[in-house]
């Protein structure tokens, strides 16, 4: 007899980010995978166009951007760290040829 499927609990949104980064190709697909789609014009304008740079990023930077809802910095800065991590885990395994 097969076990009954017991509803899954949602993904929170850093783990969501963090599990799906290697798909990311841009900073654009990294918001949208936060559902903050809405703040692509505002990182491009910034100046923050990779992924790379986004890791970088601190809270300062985001009300440098105009983000003034604190839920939406709090979403953005645990995307961020996250993708930090990501990088950062990354950087240090290299890149086989």
């Amino acid at each position: 007899m097969l076990a009954p499927l017991l509803p899954r609990p949602p993904t929170p949104l850093a783990d969501r980010a963090f599990s799906t980064f290697p798909s990311f190709g841009s900073v654009g697909a990294w918001l949208e995978a936060l559902d903050l789609g809405r703040y692509k014009d505002s990182f491009t304008a910034g100046g923050y166009g990779s992924l790379e740079a986004v890791a970088a990023m601190a809270a300062q930077d985001l009300v440098s951007l105009g983000i003034s809802s604190a839920e939406h910095r709090e979403a953005l800065l645990s995307g961020i760290s996250a993708l930090r991590a990501r990088v950062l885990q990354l950087q240090g395994q290299g890149v086989q040829v």
